[in-house]
């Protein structure tokens, strides 16, 4: 479960404004798309300054599926970035930046505030707006809407391409994210192309799941198979 923890209230206290930013933004990485059922990681919050951390036992390595585990915190990961930048954060990041401390895997400072470009006012809106969805409906992919997902995923470090890598095949709804960047900060990465990916695909009215688990090569580089269309509907859950 995604956890949010204040270790510094003096630093709070004087940098109010951008610790807010950094709030909102940790509760919306809650929403980011994941594999596995669970969100494996927390955030430390101190001022102007944030952390991601995995949860639990703090090595993703002792876990049963440490891949699963860091796709899953690098969507996290970029949900909280899309946030910050919607807002117009100015900020550093820097991914696994202690080699002591496998457990931490971004720390996010900002620096100042300015005007957001378009483009980042619409991920923001897409970060809630994105659907839940059990399962996205057959829908033909516009060439424009698979560029820009391309271009989402090349963005963060990564690649998207279509399975037959033809738009008008039969496969054409089948879709993987991949990178050629090695483990564990490759397996981040691919999170971080999912959430960026998820996130296009909705603001082209579009749907994009991951259809299974992640699959490795050879020498541990991960892929994320997807299922592109339209969105459909949440199954309903009972009332308690």
């Amino acid at each position: 479960m995604a956890t949010i923890v204040y270790p510094d209230r003096a630093a709070s206290a004087r940098h109010r404004h951008a610790e807010e930013a950094l709030a909102r933004s940790a509760n919306a990485s809650r929403r980011a798309p994941v594999l596995g059922g669970e969100r494996p990681w927390r955030w430390h919050l101190a001022g102007n300054e944030a952390e991601l951390y995995l949860a639990g036992s703090g090595n993703a390595y002792d876990g049963p599926d440490p891949v699963r585990v860091l796709i899953d915190c690098g969507s996290a990961l970029h949900h909280a970035l899309v946030v910050l930048r919607g807002e117009g954060a100015r900020m550093r990041v820097e991914r696994f930046p202690d080699p002591r401390r496998p457990d931490l895997l971004a720390q996010v400072r900002l620096h100042g505030f300015g005007p957001p470009t378009p483009a980042e006012i619409r991920a923001l809106r897409m970060v809630a707006l994105r659907p839940g969805v059990s399962r996205p409906g057959r829908a033909a992919i516009h060439a424009s809407t698979l560029v820009a997902m391309e271009s989402a995923a090349a963005h963060v470090g990564a690649c998207l391409r279509l399975l037959d890598g033809d738009p008008d095949g039969p496969d054409a709804d089948r879709a993987f994210i991949g990178t050629n960047v090695d483990p564990p900060r490759g397996w981040l990465t691919v999170g971080e192309a999912l959430s960026a990916v998820a996130l296009t695909a909705a603001e082209h009215g579009l749907a994009a799941l991951p259809d299974r688990g992640a699959v490795l090569d050879g020498r541990g580089r991960a892929a994320v198979p997807l299922r592109l269309g339209l969105p459909g509907r949440r199954p309903a859950t009972r009332r308690q």
